[in-house]
């Protein structure tokens, strides 16, 4: 894969909000799923959140690539565990396939650890996350929370010495802006 290494990756400030808003539409105007509301739920999640996270890849100093980060919660019967879910990521449509998001998760990946995280989260592509030390969340019996979402699709990478077995049939769940997450619900 071809990197480009006038490509930075740096936490985003305010001024990058506007270019963040309309490369998140460009990448997913351009892709499978379409634009479905990605840059409208970022807002959302950085207006309800002070504890969010978030990464800008920049060429010549102009926003290209971004990632975003928001707390998350794995619950059981007896406990909840704080972590990051990954989420929405977005690459400007001429800079897909360049390894503007690989350098996204590898400094996300790298905050995640230098910060103490418990666990990152997210939903996408297997074989990009698996890259990243990714396992499969139902693998290790957890579930997430969204109705009419399939299993093969949510990821999970612990980092803390944290038992994952001690949060088998565990329920993930991501901030409300996110949107319903009644799946096992009645």
């Amino acid at each position: 894969m071809h990197f480009d290494k006038s490509v930075k990756i740096r936490a985003e400030i305010d001024s990058d909000r506007e270019a963040v808003y309309r490369l998140t539409v460009d990448a997913f105007e351009h892709s499978d799923f379409g634009h479905n509301g990605e840059a409208e739920l970022i807002n959302a999640v950085r207006s309800g959140h002070r504890d969010t996270f978030s990464l800008v890849a920049v060429f010549n100093d102009k926003p290209i690539g971004y990632l975003l980060c928001s707390p998350c919660s794995i619950e059981t019967q007896n406990e909840s565990i704080v972590g990051m879910a990954i989420g929405p990521v977005a690459v400007a449509s001429k800079w897909q396939k360049r390894g503007v998001g690989t350098l996204l998760m590898e400094g996300c990946v790298q905050h995640a650890i230098d910060s103490h995280w418990n666990y990152l989260v997210v939903a996408g592509h297997p074989d990009f996350y698996a890259r990243f030390k990714f396992e499969l969340l139902s693998k290790l019996g957890l579930k997430h929370c969204f109705a009419g979402m399939p299993d093969n699709i949510f990821f999970i990478r612990f980092f803390k010495a944290v038992q994952a077995s001690k949060f088998a049939d565990g329920q993930l769940r991501y901030c409300a802006e996110f949107g319903p997450q009644n799946r096992f619900e009645l």
